[in-house]
């Protein structure tokens, strides 16, 4: 009988290192699929594990990578308080729930996190100390956000997207010349930094500095000249300085980099109806309009140009639409009587102009 319940002991024991060693290598094929991307197979590993042991933290932190490279953020966050709560001394895993608060817009959760790292893991990884900061700004915190980027400029100096987010944190406080000082600091630090020379032009083109704003933009595109953007916006600064063929250049350049941009086209259409490229222009309003057929504007302009290149028809049909929901505008009036008498069509020409008096009599006495 002692044999008996010795042997017993030793099976059990024999067992219970058995399923130690099994859990630790179900955890090990998990982390091998998810190296190789398996996420969906890591994730029933990590389960096999959570089933057998779960009070161990490893599983569920894994598990919750699995899940944000699936797009699940609020899975991860679930897992990831999970195993805080078997573990709350693991850095990495309040990392990832901070990120993944980010990508669900709680902000709140995310600065939460990334104060118990800094305050309380003594986290010094600059990463965490950077989007803690963009997380206060989110939370219009932003005493408590200068604040902390004060922190990083001093323990990295050299770190010039500090000096961006403290000159956005400038900005969104209505400090527009400090933030321009911040953004300063960062070209100064990084003269190559597109990031820093885009923002500056920016905020130059903002603050209405045309000449400025372009030559940033020139540093800019010099350095990276596949962005569109900025020549959108240099066309902007240089129509401001009555530059219209240097705006209608960038323009076109913008849009063989970017197509299908609604701003360039709508902006190039401008341009070239100011310029009297009449047919081109509706070319760019027709290309806004199946974007975004709502827009009146654009069809009460694209109507001006088919009455001016003798498309009587075509505009009669956009001053109609743009006067169903604009039935007071006397102007349209005008003008669609003008184009119903181009074809032969007095009669409603007649009640277009009797109807535009009406709206500018009544506007006069009212």
């Amino acid at each position: 009988m002692r044999r008996f319940f010795v042997g017993l002991v030793c099976l059990l024991l024999t067992l219970c290192a058995k399923g130690q060693t099994n859990v630790e290598g179900v955890i090990r094929i998990g982390q091998n699929a998810l190296y190789y991307e398996d996420y969906v197979l890591s994730i029933q590993y990590f389960n096999q594990a959570i089933n057998a042991k779960p009070f161990l933290y490893e599983p569920y932190y894994y598990r919750a990578v699995a899940k944000y490279y699936l797009g699940d953020y609020y899975g991860a966050i679930g897992d990831c308080s999970l195993s805080i709560g078997c573990d709350p001394y693991i850095g990495e895993v309040y990392r990832l729930r901070a990120i993944n608060y980010i990508r669900t817009e709680n902000f709140e959760g995310a600065a939460a996190d990334y104060h118990t790292l800094i305050t309380e893991r003594g986290d010094k990884d600059r990463d965490v100390w950077f989007n803690a900061a963009l997380c206060l700004n989110q939370l219009h915190r932003y005493e408590a956000a200068d604040s902390l980027l004060d922190s990083m400029a001093v323990r990295w100096p050299d770190y010039i997207r500090c000096y961006m987010l403290k000159a956005q944190t400038a900005l969104n406080r209505a400090d527009t010349l400090r933030g321009d000082s911040m953004l300063d600091i960062a070209i100064a630090k990084d003269s190559l930094s597109v990031d820093a020379l885009s923002a500056k032009a920016t905020l130059s083109l903002q603050r209405q500095l045309y000449e400025q704003s372009e030559s940033y933009y020139d540093r800019a595109i010099t350095l990276n000249p596949k962005q569109g953007g900025f020549y959108i916006n240099r066309a902007l600064a240089r129509y401001q300085q009555r530059n219209l063929r240097g705006a209608m250049d960038d323009y076109n350049v913008a849009l063989q980099l970017i197509p299908e941009s609604y701003l360039g086209h709508y902006n190039r259409a401008l341009l070239r109806m100011q310029g009297g490229e009449n047919n081109l222009a509706i070319e760019d309003f027709d290309f806004v309009l199946n974007k975004r057929p709502s827009d009146r504007l654009a069809l009460y302009n694209r109507a001006i140009l088919s009455q001016q290149t003798g498309n009587y028809r075509r505009a009669i049909s956009d001053y109609t639409t743009v006067l169903k929901d604009f039935p007071n505008f006397s102007g349209a009036y005008v003008n669609r009587a003008y184009c119903y008498a181009r074809i032969g069509d007095n009669k409603r020409s007649d009640v277009d102009e009797r109807k535009a008096m009406q709206i500018r009599l009544n506007e006069a006495y009212h």
